[in-house]
């Protein structure tokens, strides 16, 4: 399961799974809203959408990584690489009418076929 932080403003954030990730990008590329499972989102109250590494990694939702964590993260998160820019990238493609790219084939290129956590320490 993927994490993202999606940013209202300066200081609030929410945080949201890969099952929500495209309603919020779509709310935020049209104006609309998102209904999520917790909140509801009106798309030009959102000023970024990011990973959130913390969640990911398990770690307490203050945490704030070092340097040597965000080495961890960078070895360990790979698959989040061009993720949230293949869904925008899909999105308006649907809203212009073109045909959308399979996500999957993106993900996969960012982490070179790996499929577990499992594959990435047997590479260490």
């Amino acid at each position: 399961m993927k994490y993202f932080k999606v940013h209202l403003g300066y200081e609030t954030s929410i945080r949201i799974d890969e099952t929500e990730l495209e309603k919020v990008i779509s709310a935020q590329l049209t104006d609309g809203i998102a209904v999520l499972k917790e909140h509801t989102v009106k798309g030009n109250y959102i000023s970024l959408v990011e990973p959130d590494y913390v969640r990911a990694m398990g770690w307490n939702e203050g945490y704030k990584p070092n340097s040597e964590d965000w080495g961890y993260i960078n070895g360990r998160c790979g698959e989040y690489k061009g993720y949230i820019e293949s869904i925008k990238n899909n999105i308006i493609a649907r809203l212009e009418g073109r045909p959308v790219e399979e996500t999957k084939k993106v993900v996969e290129s960012g982490t070179k076929g790996i499929k577990s956590i499992g594959e990435v320490l047997d590479r260490l």
